[in-house]
């Protein structure tokens, strides 16, 4: 069974669906699947909403988070693609490229999938899951804005019948997965020294820093939400936290 087990784990070729799921699971879940204006957002919440002070800020922000994300997992699957099935001619002018934008790297590039990689996509794909599954339970509900609307649902089945804030568990899946998918041995970033780069350095700092402070403070926002939708259902509210003591993590937190 190990020699049919092994080419497989380590032919280049088994990222490529991997890379595309990861890359279609970003498009999927950092982007609001419903939007509210600024001004209905809710008075009372002290801290900064996903620390912006509007919503071009967040779409924007988002957007150019998402759209880097996804393009490091494209540009691996691509590269991968061209090395095994392209012309030598075309192979040859990748390389000139990678040679011109990384002159450091070594050669070849060894694309192959790690256990980090794999670990990183699981949870990655996990994270996906669990906020489709959140958008899908809270309906028009679920937006990027805190807001309680007046006429607002206490949601309580699905996800958020197992932790009262399971799209920022989804979050947090997925800021810890990405890292681990897109930047680990055996990725696209490492082997050609894009993450060694001045440049690649102040890219990969500024994206997935931003992934980490933006998970942080929503996870920092959990007790103000708690607290004014205690406000808006009171006894029934008190009776979901009761059956679902877990904030984010279920037997943590």
């Amino acid at each position: 069974m190990a020699f049919i087990i092994t080419p497989i784990l380590t032919t280049p070729l088994l990222k490529v669906p991997i890379l595309l799921g990861v890359a279609a699971c970003h498009h999927a879940t950092l982007k609001p699947p419903h939007s509210s204006e600024p001004l209905k957002m809710h008075k009372e919440f002290r801290l900064s909403d996903y620390l912006t002070s509007g919503t071009t800020f967040q779409l924007v922000a988002a957007m150019i988070m998402r759209e880097t994300l996804i393009g490091l997992s494209v540009t691996e699957a691509a590269t991968i693609l061209a090395r095994e099935f392209s012309p030598g001619y075309c192979a040859h002018l990748a390389e000139q490229a990678r040679a011109l934008l990384y002159p450091n790297t070594h050669y070849p590039l060894d694309l192959h999938a790690t256990p980090m990689f794999l670990t990183g996509t699981a949870l990655t794909f996990l994270g996906c899951t669990l906020r489709l599954s959140c958008y899908r339970a809270l309906g028009r509900f679920f937006k990027w804005q805190s807001t309680v609307e007046d006429d607002h649902e206490l949601i309580t089945t699905g996800p958020y019948a197992v932790v009262r804030h399971p799209s920022y568990t989804a979050l947090l899946l997925i800021s810890i997965g990405a890292p681990l998918a897109l930047l680990g041995p055996g990725s696209y970033a490492r082997e050609t020294g894009f993450v060694d780069t001045l440049w690649g350095k102040a890219v990969l700092t500024a994206l997935f820093g931003s992934l980490a402070t933006v998970t942080g403070a929503l996870i920092l926002r959990i007790g103000e939400e708690d607290e004014e939708l205690q406000k808006k259902f009171g006894g029934e509210w008190l009776a979901w936290s009761s059956r679902t003591p877990y904030k984010l993590i279920p037997y943590v937190y």
